[in-house]
């Protein structure tokens, strides 16, 4: 009788140490295991994703399998030299060479194979959907005219402040807690300030989160909104930025003369390395500001953190993503700011310019500005088709 348990103790072993590698899902032709669900979890937790990782992971793979079959269909394969570049340039955007990310992710348990398909099915995508709609996404000097001449919000301005609560610190979940607790129960001008310099993490909490009169246009539409919606002295319910959750109070609202055409903003940001604890980042990043007067110092100061980690950018106001542009709005030519970035750790943010009138260079940034929106926007559609006509199915 031990003998027989013996055995069927080994054979469950043995089918639970194959399990991971069983097809969890299969999407038309192609499967998913197990295994590559757990691996792709993981690698999300490690690159500072929260919430249900693992609904993540899922989809994520579910999408690369519907890229790799879009690229079989119109015969689009990536080289090894793409594939090499595609890593390098992951990994630097986390100021981290190839070798240094793969050796990151390792100590978590995440196998180099796993990080390269992660990034080969991203290349395939980004070919497929160029080979398939570059035509349609072609921007015409009309489109930049007509971009750089429409309408905006006109010339409102708001005296506002705010509290900024990163998930850093906290977790989504926390921050959002915070951020109602605050919003639900302060009434004052006073309260708010007391708040900002005791939770908040942005640089104007010294302040009291005050800033100062910021043009409606400037601010991204989902703020602007909900601060339109407000008396003087109450404050907006919890708005989700970039791993960070913010609280906003309106403190006046007036009218200028003229309405400004759509403006086009030139900034540069620094993504400062991940690690560490939250102040020894803020800590890091004041120091960066107070010794760059301008783009050019910033650029020149940040070399100790790699050759990427500082980035220029050129966009209208309205391209702008919503955390991008609430930091632009606080800020005036050559000053500059700091903001929790998507890699789980501070951007410095420095406004080059804001202009009507584009800057030498500017135009042609603009231009593909608005062909990766355009693209993207057919990218998403088509990926909806493929999912629509696959046959997917979980085990």
């Amino acid at each position: 009788m031990s003998l027989v348990l013996g055995c069927l103790l080994f054979c469950v072993q043995i089918a639970q140490a194959q399990a991971p590698f069983h097809t969890a899902i299969t999407v038309n032709d192609g499967i998913i295991t197990n295994y590559e669900i757990s691996q792709r979890t993981a690698m999300i937790t490690a690159f500072g994703g929260r919430g249900d990782t693992r609904d993540t992971a899922v989809n994520q793979l579910i999408d690369e399998r519907l890229y790799q079959h879009a690229a079989n269909l119109i015969n689009i394969t990536v080289g090894e030299d793409e594939i090499a570049e595609g890593m390098e340039e992951f990994a630097n955007r986390g100021n981290l060479s190839t070798e240094q990310i793969i050796q990151y992710l390792a100590a978590r348990g995440i196998e180099e194979q796993s990080f390269r398909d992660f990034v080969t099915n991203g290349l395939l995508w980004r070919q497929v959907v160029r080979a398939r709609f570059s035509r349609q996404a072609t921007v015409t000097d009309n489109e930049i005219d007509s971009a750089l001449g429409g309408a905006n919000q006109g010339a409102l301005s708001v005296l506002i402040s705010e509290i900024v609560i990163p998930h850093l610190e906290r977790g989504p979940d926390g921050a959002k807690q915070l951020a109602e607790q605050l919003s639900g129960s302060i009434n004052s001008q006073g309260a708010f300030a007391s708040a900002a310099r005791r939770y908040s993490r942005s640089p104007t909490a010294r302040n009291g989160g005050r800033l100062d009169w910021v043009p409606a246009a400037n601010l991204p539409t989902s703020i602007i909104t909900q601060l339109l919606a407000l008396e003087n002295n109450e404050v907006t319910g919890p708005i989700e930025l970039n791993n960070a959750t913010a609280i906003f109070q309106l403190r006046g609202t007036r009218r200028d003369a003229t309405a400004p055409k759509e403006t086009t903003v030139s900034y540069a940001q620094v993504a400062l390395p991940v690690g560490g604890e939250l102040k020894q980042q803020i800590a890091a990043a004041r120091v960066l500001i107070n010794k760059s007067d301008r783009c050019l110092d910033l650029r020149a100061n940040s070399e100790k953190y790699g050759a990427n980690a500082y980035q220029e950018s050129a966009a209208l106001q309205s391209e702008l993503s919503q955390t991008i542009a609430m930091e632009l709005a606080k800020l005036d030519r050559n000053e500059a700011g700091y903001y929790p970035n998507s890699a789980g750790g501070l951007s410095v943010i420095m406004l080059c310019s804001r202009t009507t009138e584009l800057q030498e260079g500017e135009r042609e940034a603009l231009r593909g500005n608005i062909f990766n929106r355009k693209i993207s926007g057919l990218g998403n559609g088509y990926l909806q088709e493929l999912k629509g006509a696959a046959y997917i199915e979980y085990k």
